[in-house]
């Protein structure tokens, strides 16, 4: 009868402990849990929120050419953090779909419980909407429990 080889016998420990560590991991690893903004929150442009406050750990601005729009989620200690915010805008040109992930770019970041997005200005240098991005709906995947997130504040291309 044949002896298991050392090398089953390290590649089966290998396995072992590899599939074990997949039990420590977060919840979010495995996918997260997917919420929707406010439906209150929706059918709006930059220029027309309520809430226009300009952060600059938010995105910035204002800019001359590019409305900033910030998410968060409101009940953060149950909800965690965002992992990924798909944003569906409606344009003048047909609609639009942004995604924001963890991964930092130079027009959109996630900061925990916040996310933020510069899209182009709904502006012409006369003041009057000419191609206005009008959110129409957004998902986010989060690392917490369910609910839904918000748009907190918009900074309008001046």
């Amino acid at each position: 009868m044949a002896k298991p080889s050392f090398t089953r016998l390290a590649g089966a420990t290998m396995l072992a402990a590899v599939s074990s560590l997949g039990f420590a991991a977060p919840a979010w690893a495995g996918g997260g849990t997917t919420i929707t903004i406010d439906p209150a929150d929706t059918g709006t442009t930059a220029a027309a929120f309520g809430t226009h406050v300009c952060d600059p750990n938010l995105g910035g601005g204002p800019f001359q050419a590019e409305d900033v729009w910030v998410f968060s989620l409101p009940a953060a200690t149950q909800q965690g953090n965002f992992i990924s915010l798909t944003i569906e805008f409606a344009t003048e040109g047909g609609p639009v779909t942004e995604t924001i992930t963890t991964t930092p770019a130079a027009d959109r970041a996630i900061v925990g419980d916040r996310a933020w997005i510069r899209t182009p200005a709904g502006l012409s240098s006369t003041g009057e909407l000419v191609n206005p991005f009008a959110l129409t709906n957004a998902t986010a995947l989060i690392t917490g429990t369910d609910g839904t997130f918000d748009l907190a504040q918009t900074c309008p291309a001046t």
